[in-house]
């Protein structure tokens, strides 16, 4: 099951996932240009992060509290996607590629990469 992250969670846990650790002033400096966030915001956010076993606090080499993640991107897109599938598609993936490709209206060279993934996943079986 993964964990519950909201919307707001998840873009801080973006940019931890890029660069760690950040200091909360340095998440609220970004966040701030690029959401219009404040320093209570973000605090709550890693409050919140924290409290679900998403990030960690820790000592940066200028001594300031810093937080890094504690589960990675492709852990958190598998388990995400795993359950996504479990309860859109009834843990079919073929449905699921079906309406991706018929959304995303994908070009030939597209349909070739996927096919190209696909080959590659079952031939390590």
């Amino acid at each position: 099951m993964p964990l519950d992250i909201t919307d707001a969670e998840l873009t801080l846990m973006q940019l931890l996932w890029k660069e760690y650790p950040l200091t909360a002033r340095e998440l609220t400096e970004r966040l701030e240009a690029e959401k219009g966030w404040h320093r209570k915001t973000v605090n709550t956010l890693l409050s919140r992060l924290a409290k679900k076993g998403a990030i960690q606090r820790e000592k940066a080499s200028t001594g300031a509290a810093a937080w890094s993640p504690l589960i990675d991107r492709r852990s958190h897109q598998v388990s995400v996607t795993s359950t996504f599938v479990d309860e859109h598609f009834d843990g079919e993936i073929a449905p699921l590629v079906a309406s991706f490709a018929e959304a995303r209206n994908l070009d030939d060279k597209q349909i070739a990469e996927l096919q190209d993934m696909l080959d590659r996943i079952f031939d390590d079986d």
